[in-house]
């Protein structure tokens, strides 16, 4: 029953072309997608991209040009690309949206996932990923309320890397699904009519 599915590998766009090709055989829609590991006020959070053109200049000197290294227990090589305001600036730029990516995963602590959500509300970040696999109801509970405060859509991410890991999918409402489908047309409409402009 899938309908549109997108490939958010971690800093790279390089499966996209294949992901699409596959699709296209199932009749399934693509979306081009890519999770940007980025800072913001000395916090490591992960962003997620949607909806953008793949051929974007700007975003994929981006993903070639690594700004800076980080060493973390889980991976000692993770790469970190500019600020989290730049990369919602290219991202959007290049005709995407742009979600915080599993929160309770790289930030921890409610307190700090709001105080930085809102501050990426004002750089111009779009969503939250607060239905996320390994999320308890109270962490999603707790998710959506950041978003419905911020004015934020709210996503869905299984963070599925194998056939033995986590669960294939995950199940939004119609309301949810309709917001962030919403925001990922608006944005490529307007990012269509600056081409135009251009």
């Amino acid at each position: 029953g899938v309908k549109y599915a997108a490939l958010t590998d971690h800093n790279t766009l390089d499966g996209l072309q294949s992901f699409k090709r596959a699709l296209m055989q199932y009749g399934i829609g693509h979306v081009s997608g890519v999770e940007i590991t980025t800072k913001h006020n000395y916090n490591v959070v992960h962003l997620l991209a949607y909806g953008f053109d793949q051929n974007d200049k700007e975003l994929n000197n981006l993903l070639n040009e690594k700004t800076n290294h980080i060493a973390s227990a889980g991976n000692p090589t993770a790469h970190i690309y500019k600020t989290a305001p730049e990369v919602i600036e290219i991202v959007h730029n290049a005709g995407g949206i742009v979600v915080l990516a599993h929160p309770y995963q790289t930030l921890l602590e409610y307190e700090k996932i709001k105080k930085i959500a809102n501050s990426l509300k004002m750089n111009g970040l779009d969503g939250i990923e607060a239905i996320y696999n390994t999320n308890s109801p109270e962490m999603e509970g707790e998710l959506i309320e950041i978003a419905k405060e911020a004015k934020l859509f709210i996503s869905a991410g299984s963070d599925y890397h194998s056939v033995n890991g986590v669960d294939l999918g995950k199940t939004i409402s119609m309301i949810q699904w309709r917001s962030f489908r919403d925001a990922l047309l608006d944005r490529y409409t307007d990012y269509e009519q600056s081409e135009e402009a251009l």
